[in-house]
């Protein structure tokens, strides 16, 4: 489950780079700063993630895990098919803009109208619960084990 995380992080990174070239090509969009950012917090937490899940050995976290690479991995790809749709540019010249509002399009609409970066705060949002969540488990476990050899 470590290394799955770990290639969730490399993959996030990579994805991170790409978006960043289009950033080059389309300063003035909003949208496409929004999913960097997002995405590399995201790409942060999912590291945080990965230490814990390293530290633990518990069938919940995993299958949350499990859960959470099952959905963002598909959109990750998605995002790296993006950067493959450039190569295939009008006169020579790459089409970041068309690629990137095809991308958008495409999520507007097999996505529930949700933005990449709406998706990327889910994620987020996912793993700040789960980090919680363990971070009240080991406080829970140990009061609940002195509770209970206590009393």
């Amino acid at each position: 489950m470590v290394l799955s995380l770990l290639q969730a992080v490399q993959d996030a990174e990579d994805v991170v780079s790409g978006l960043q070239v289009f950033e080059d090509h389309i300063p003035e969009d909003p949208e496409l700063h929004l999913s960097v950012k997002d995405l590399v917090t995201l790409s942060q937490r999912l590291r945080s993630l990965s230490l814990e899940v390293a530290r633990r050995s518990d069938q919940r976290l995993n299958d949350d895990v499990r859960l959470l690479l099952s959905s963002l991995q598909p959109t990750l790809r998605r995002v790296r098919d993006m950067f493959a749709d450039t190569r295939h540019g009008i006169e020579g010249e790459r089409c970041y803009r068309f690629a990137w509002e095809r991308l958008c399009s495409d999520f507007g609409e097999f996505r529930i109208n949700q933005s990449l970066s709406a998706w990327l705060g889910i994620y987020q949002l996912f793993v700040d619960d789960m980090l919680d969540a363990l971070d009240g488990f080991v406080l829970q476990s140990s009061i609940g084990w002195l509770e209970i050899n206590c009393v």
